[in-house]
């Protein structure tokens, strides 16, 4: 009885004692926690070196920021058990030949920010189970072949942000399970043609951030497992996606694409997210897209040079939902039927182009759950303002005008539907019929003038002279022609000011227009009326009276003999036909 009491009091003695015991070996700079998850943490110190007094049975260590320089392999052997080690940020230069062999349950390895610039065979030997690895930020600046035998678990490795210029054959040699890679931020500029013939279970590759300016046709045929395959920001200008049928992202944006063909992209029949920003495009032919039948999201932003969009350049595209075209600077012009499925479309990005109209037809507007259209020199004429100003409304986007002049920064929103105004074309068209109209006029006045047919002056008051209002011209005939007639001495009719009225035919002079005789208009008007003066009004011609009978001769001189002259009138004629 005693002896089973004795024993019960040791166990609650070692019970009470024991995690006391396990704090005490905890160094100072540390926190470690010994319960079921046994994790302990020593980041942001000044340690040197692994603890070598910490739980034997801890499962995850953490020493990031500190000041490691190398590991120890007799330290490591202290803890079999760990699962996770991560020892990012340090100055770890060198990695010794399997100097992890101990550690046969690590699952994660983070060896990020350190100093290593190459890797030693076998390094990683005795890691059979694990399936993160991390040696981004470093100074690596080649891979040998079979740098990482016995990796067969491994499913995650980055070696991204290093000093990588190209990667031989046989590098990812036995990482027959690797779903995940990333090569970014390197200065990749060679990839060896069956670089991926041997990690065909890939899902994601990141090659995004390097120099890669050719890939080969070939260079993915094995990867028929990937699905997010990243390249932007290198100078690719020919792209090849042979072999990537199960292909769900892709990211290009960022290189030197020029044309963007169907044919390059018709084996993605399952791709769902496309980005092609930044490349240089100059238009988006009809068809450019064909074959993307799960298409969901296209991004096209920031492209310098795309100007236009053509009839049914995205022919194909049933499933499109987002479509981001912002800031192509020089993008102008959309045709109205450019989507084939536009009524499926929830967003659309045309913010921060060059777009003057946007065509009624382009998208069924109503279906869109979200639009941006700010930043473009929109023209509101019309048919902008018969459908924009209530789809702005509802979207409360703040859009204005840009044109015509008198529509300048005015919030389309606040524009009414109802559209009375000219739009520019017909404006231009007024505007020259009008012009046209004016020239027309003003010739013919200037031809009326210059044949006699416009009135020498306005009406003046009686005793009202021409030489006070303006200038006049000679008469066409002088007075002493005129009066050296011998059958009619017209000088009373040749005075020097003689003006004409439109009103009560009368002249200056005192002659009035004879109603009857004379009412062929025109009749002496190539003799008798002077020039214009300065009249803008045409006038009818006023006619002189007849002198009385009496004042022509009945009978001749006799100088005059019947056989050269013969009476032909009673009344004065036209000299013309005299």
């Amino acid at each position: 009885m005693m002896t089973r009491r004795g024993n019960v009091a040791i166990f609650c003695i070692v019970a009470v004692t024991l995690p006391q015991l396990v704090l005490t070996m905890c160094p100072q700079e540390c926190v470690c926690i010994s319960e079921e998850q046994k994790v302990t943490h020593c980041d942001n110190t000044a340690l040197a070196d692994i603890p070598a007094l910490l739980d034997p049975r801890i499962t995850s260590l953490t020493m990031v920021n500190c000041t490691l320089k190398r590991l120890d392999p007799d330290v490591l052997e202290l803890y079999p058990d760990l699962e996770y080690l991560d020892l990012s940020f340090n100055e770890i230069d060198v990695l010794d030949v399997k100097i992890f062999k101990y550690q046969t349950k690590l699952r994660v390895l983070r060896l990020r920010g350190n100093q290593l610039s190459s890797i030693q065979p076998d390094s990683f030997v005795g890691l059979s189970q694990l399936q993160m690895l991390d040696l981004s930020a470093n100074r690596l600046t080649q891979l040998d072949p079979f740098s990482f035998p016995e990796l067969s678990h491994l499913r995650e490795l980055t070696v991204s942000s290093n000093l990588l210029t190209t990667l031989l054959p046989d590098t990812f040699a036995g990482l027959k399970n690797l779903q995940q890679l990333d090569l970014s931020n390197n200065r990749l500029h060679t990839i060896a043609r069956h670089l991926f013939h041997d990690v065909s279970t890939l899902r994601l590759l990141d090659l995004s951030h390097n120099n890669l300016s050719k890939i080969e046709a070939d260079t993915f045929v094995n990867l028929t497992s990937l699905k997010h395959l990243d390249l932007s920001s290198n100078s690719l200008a020919d792209l090849s996606f042979n072999g990537l049928n199960s292909l769900r992202y892709l990211n290009i944006s960022c290189n030197s694409v020029r044309q963007i063909s169907a044919s390059s992209y018709r084996s993605l029949s399952l791709l769902r997210e496309l980005d092609l920003s930044s490349n240089q495009v100059l238009e988006l032919a009809t068809s450019s897209l064909d074959g993307l039948n799960s298409l969901e999201v296209l991004r096209m932003t920031n492209e310098p040079y795309l100007h236009s969009i053509k009839l049914n350049a995205f022919s194909g595209l049933r499933n499109l939902r987002k479509l981001n075209l912002s800031s192509c600077h020089l993008l102008e012009e959309i045709d109205e039927n450019a989507f084939e499925y536009g009524d499926q479309l929830e967003v659309l990005d045309l913010s921060n182009c060059r777009l003057e109209r946007l065509p009624e037809k382009l998208v069924e507007w109503n279906n869109l759950k979200s639009l941006r259209i700010s930043g473009n020199p929109l023209h509101c004429d019309c048919e902008m303002l018969s459908f924009l100003p209530e789809i702005l409304r509802k979207f409360s986007i703040n859009a204005t005008c840009f044109t015509p002049p008198w529509l300048f920064d005015r919030d389309i929103m606040q524009l009414s539907g109802n559209c009375a105004t000219l739009n520019g074309s017909q404006l231009v068209f007024a505007i020259l019929g009008a012009s046209l109209l004016i020239l027309t006029i003003l010739l013919t006045l200037g031809l009326c003038s210059r044949r006699g047919y416009l009135p020498l002056c306005n009406k003046y008051s009686s005793g009202g002279s021409c030489r006070a209002q303006n200038k006049c011209r000679s008469h066409l005939y002088s007075k002493p022609f005129l009066i050296a007639s011998p059958i009619n001495d017209k000088s009373e009719l040749l005075s020097e000011h003689t003006c004409y009225t439109t009103t009560n035919g009368s002249t200056s002079n005192g002659f009035s227009r004879s109603g009857g005789l004379y009412d062929d208009e025109g009749y002496y008007s190539s003799v008798m009326l002077p020039a214009e003066c300065n009249a803008y009004e045409r006038a009818r011609p006023v006619y002189p009276t007849p002198p009385p009978a009496a004042t022509i001769p009945q009978t001749l001189p006799k100088s005059y003999g019947e056989d050269n002259f013969r009476i032909i009138s009673h009344h004065p004629v036209p000299i013309t036909e005299l």
